[in-house]
């Protein structure tokens, strides 16, 4: 048995190795990489840890690092083989997570390990509560380009369309990354993706285009000064 203490600004961990048949190794790994030792991850990878381990929560490795914006981490996890399509149980994938973080420079080393930009995050309906905030999000088939607009998280936005993301998806909604933008009222969102050649003459199921929204939210907005 060896035994490994961790001391860093994020915390300090003591963990125990034992059999490399032994699931308390792989979970020892998951410990590591959550507390953002990427020495001890990567002897415990070397020691036969299961990259593809999940917690309770379903998320492995490479979902945690992509939430937590460690750069070490990811590459080493990336370098290893971790699959950069795996998904939680809310149906995000480590891109989805990256960008709504913020972690531009995750988005771009995922990206560099052909990690689909486009991909959707496709809700498991039997590990959420029917209803939720998080269904609602997740639910609809939107790409990191359509989340990015909606938030308004206009480097985000730039970054994934320099990656090559498909600036005219549509969601299940019938929505674009242009006219989530503009129902938002991400004005600065929309002037990018205007600028980027987005296409303003799509409409959602509600037969509205994006300059449509961006009239009435900016009516709405009007109305209540």
């Amino acid at each position: 048995m060896l035994v490994i203490t961790t001391k860093g600004p994020r915390c300090t961990s003591k963990f125990q190795v034992i059999n490399p048949n032994s699931h308390y190794l792989h979970l020892t790994f998951l410990r590591a990489v959550f507390a953002g030792s990427e020495p001890v991850a990567r002897l415990l990878l070397r020691s036969g840890a299961d990259i593809k381990a999940q917690d309770v929560d379903g998320w492995n490795a490479l979902l945690h690092v992509s939430w937590n914006g460690d750069v070490g981490l990811t590459r080493l996890l990336l370098g290893a083989g971790a699959n950069t399509e795996a998904q939680d149980r809310g149906g995000g994938g480590p891109m989805h997570l990256a960008y709504y973080r913020g972690h531009t420079a995750i988005v771009q080393i995922l990206s560099e390990h052909n990690a689909n930009i486009d991909a959707r995050a496709v809700l498991k309906r039997g590990d959420l509560e029917v209803g939720s905030e998080t269904e609602a999000r997740l639910s609809n088939g939107r790409t990191p380009l359509m989340e990015a607009a909606w938030n308004g998280q206009e480097s985000i936005v730039e970054l994934l369309l320099d990656l090559g993301a498909n600036i005219d998806a549509v969601d299940d909604h019938g929505m674009t990354a242009l006219i989530r933008a503009a129902r938002c009222g991400h004005g600065k969102v929309v002037q990018l993706l205007r600028k980027r050649g987005a296409n303003c003459e799509v409409k959602d199921k509600k037969g509205w285009t994006a300059l449509k929204w961006q009239s009435v939210v900016s009516s709405e907005g009007d109305d209540g000064s």
